[in-house]
């Protein structure tokens, strides 16, 4: 049987057919306590008036097991609906019991898939809105449907996007020198930003590591903090190397450098300046000594104010004012290596005037008399130039330990006698002097004379013969004294005939 109110003709299908546009059904009403007395079966529907959301009431149907909210939507599994669908309370899907307005369960995978079919619109995402505030997450929102991104919406601005490559931009919604931070899949970071500092690295509490560095999952450098120091830390302990304190100060080998840049070590200390394909310059200490070495071909420079003014040469020479080994080419000071052809110590001044020296030599010390120079022959002295009060003496070796088979000068006068004095002119200048003829003196006094007569060196250019006058001194004296036994002879000789 079928039983129709408010109309003559029921639904087929229903046992109960109520009609009406001015009244509904009220079913019976009653508090959870009084719900819990009844015995119900499944399907008995009452309304609760202090169940629901916030205890406000709502019409519950017994399944069987528990009593079902008809305020929390329950759809039939595979059930699709159109338009919209509004729910005052917690909304559960894979979930009887929502803890939030949105619940999404699942046993396997929780997933929520947002699709636009329009593709006029090519935009799908959710809306956030709190206040005034509101974002828009998705893909679409302020960029090309391809990307997914962070809206702010009160603002009209993008503030993060993932780019169709998998990049993540922040402040920028286009890889490239723009600025932002640009995060790359393959782990690349880019950091932009104009005139302000575009990354700050701050550890706090304590000092220590900052900033670690791996290859291949090895640690193998790191920059860290120590009382207001700047560490850099090298190895797979990233043992500290170098340091640069508050001051500035730079230390390797030290955690408290003194100077601009501190070395040290307990062995050698060293450093390379090299530029690649051209010099290479070492300097540092070792436990002996310092020392600056260039390790390649090229002359060691020494300058000031922009300009050369001392080198040592590849071949090891020293340099002074001057670039040319030559003593004659141009003015300098020069220290030839051992085993050089030519002299040894130069010293050339091409700008002098009659009252200018070319060499200076002072004896300042609490002791002002004494050796000014000493000269050695193969590690014995030979003589000296002595400074006193008012003279200089230049002294040859004449100690009679050093002598031998010592002899009186024969013959003097004769070979006094053969010397020839003459008055010459100097080519170079044309001046006129009184002197002798080096090769006409070595036929007199050998040793007085240095050099052969007409000597030439290997590329043709003569080799002057020089004399020290200072060696013909023992053979005036034995002359004069041979003079002087006559002159007594005779004056005796003379005495007599009187």
């Amino acid at each position: 049987a079928q039983v129709g109110i408010g109309t003559s003709t029921p639904n087929e299908s229903a046992a109960l057919d109520v009609e009406s546009t001015t009244k509904g059904i009220l079913f019976p009403r009653m508090t959870e306590a009084q719900r819990g007395d009844i015995t119900p079966v499944a399907g008995l529907t009452v309304y609760c008036t202090d169940c629901g959301a916030e205890g406000k009431g709502e019409l519950q149907t017994y399944n069987g097991s528990s009593w079902i909210g008809h305020n929390d939507f329950v759809p039939a599994s595979g059930g699709t609906f159109s338009g919209e669908v509004k729910f005052d309370g917690n909304v559960g899907i894979g979930t009887d019991n929502p803890q939030a307005k949105f619940h999404l369960k699942d046993s396997n995978h929780a997933q929520m898939q947002i699709e636009t079919t329009d593709i006029n619109d090519k935009v799908a995402g959710i809306t956030y809105i709190a206040g005034d505030n509101i974002w828009k997450v998705g893909a679409g929102y302020g960029l090309d449907q391809s990307n997914f991104s962070f809206y702010d919406y009160k603002v009209q601005k993008v503030r993060m996007a993932i780019d169709y490559s998998g990049n993540i931009l922040v402040g920028k919604t286009s890889t490239g020198d723009a600025n932002g931070v640009q995060l790359e899949p393959a782990g690349a970071i880019s950091i932009n930003r104009d005139n302000s500092i575009p990354l700050y690295l701050n550890r706090k509490s304590s000092d220590g590591t900052i900033v670690e560095f791996r290859k291949d999952g090895t640690t193998v450098g790191s920059i860290g903090t120590d009382s207001g120091d700047l560490t850099f830390g090298s190895g797979v302990q990233s043992q500290e190397r170098m340091r640069i304190d508050a001051n500035g100060n730079v230390g390797i080998g030290t955690d408290t450098p003194q100077v601009n840049l501190h070395i040290e070590g307990t062995d050698k200390v060293s450093q390379y300046i090299r530029s690649i394909g051209h010099n290479i310059l070492e300097m540092g200490t070792d436990k002996n000594s310092g020392f600056i070495i260039s390790r390649s071909s090229k002359p060691l420079f020494f300058g000031t104010s922009n300009t050369e003014r001392m080198r040592i040469d590849r071949e090891g020479n020293f340099l002074v004012g001057t670039t040319n080994q030559n003593l004659f080419s141009e003015a300098g000071f020069r220290v030839l290596k051992p085993g050089q052809t030519g002299q040894s110590v130069t010293i050339t001044n091409t700008s002098l005037t009659n009252s200018d020296e070319v060499l200076l030599i002072s004896r300042q010390a609490e002791v002002t008399e004494g050796e000014a120079i000493q000269f050695y022959r193969a590690g014995t002295i030979v003589g000296s130039i002595t400074l006193s009060s008012g003279s200089t003496a230049y002294n040859t070796t004449s100690d009679y330990r050093l002598k031998e088979n010592v002899q009186p000068i024969i013959n003097a006068s004769n070979r006094l006698m053969e010397l020839k004095p003459v008055n010459f002119a100097w080519k170079v200048d044309g001046s006129r002097i009184d002197g002798f003829l080096a090769h006409e003196v070595d036929e007199v006094v050998p040793n007085a004379v240095s050099g052969d007569k007409d000597a030439i060196d290997e590329e043709g250019n003569p080799e002057y013969q020089s004399l020290d006058h200072s060696k013909l001194v023992p053979l005036l004296t034995a002359a004069l004294q041979d003079a002087l036994v006559r002159i007594e002879a005779l004056e005796q000789q003379l005495k007599n005939q009187k």
